[in-house]
């Protein structure tokens, strides 16, 4: 933590590393079709280590990394609604490792299928699935980050669950 205050490029590549996949994921899942989860999660690490100074400890530094995510993937999509709102909506990207273009096809279709139907959850069902499912979190770990119980993180999970699976 102190190198991280420090500005010390090793405990920065460090945390980037430690948190990268679970970061990227909770931004690739909340942030939807229309924000892009590379940027999103460049910019949650840009905030965290402009912000990592003021961090005092009161909860653990991935729950105080989630909470930035959370704000910065909810600024996103506000712009992106904006965008859209205006005509300013991107193109969707050809998903890697297809080989011919009806795997790709297939996997554009079933990637954006998915997409929309976690987008027609709730934001608080949404969270919680993407923090347990996707990005692995204990239920105990997504309440913290949250701020909830983890008896509700469960709840919320599982009625994701079953509304996800009704729509695909």
């Amino acid at each position: 933590l102190e190198g991280l205050r420090c500005g010390d490029p090793a405990a920065q590549e460090e945390f980037y590393r430690a948190h990268f996949r679970r970061v990227y994921q909770w931004c690739r899942y909340m942030g939807g079709r229309h924000v892009d989860p590379e940027d999103a999660t460049a910019e949650v690490f840009v905030v965290a280590f402009a912000k990592v100074a003021g961090f005092r400890g009161e909860a653990a530094l991935s729950t105080w990394l989630f909470r930035i995510a959370r704000r910065v993937v909810s600024t996103l999509r506000r712009r992106a609604w904006i965008g859209r709102l205006v005509g300013l909506d991107a193109c969707p990207e050809v998903p890697a490792g297809a080989s011919n273009p009806e795997a790709q096809a297939s996997a554009m279709h079933d990637l954006a299928h998915a997409q929309a139907v976690l987008e027609t959850l709730s934001d608080a069902k949404r969270e919680a699935f993407v923090l347990v499912d996707i990005c692995g979190y204990t239920l105990e770990e997504a309440a913290t980050i949250l701020h909830t119980n983890a008896a509700t993180v469960g709840t919320r999970v599982f009625y994701a669950r079953k509304d996800f699976m009704e729509r695909y």
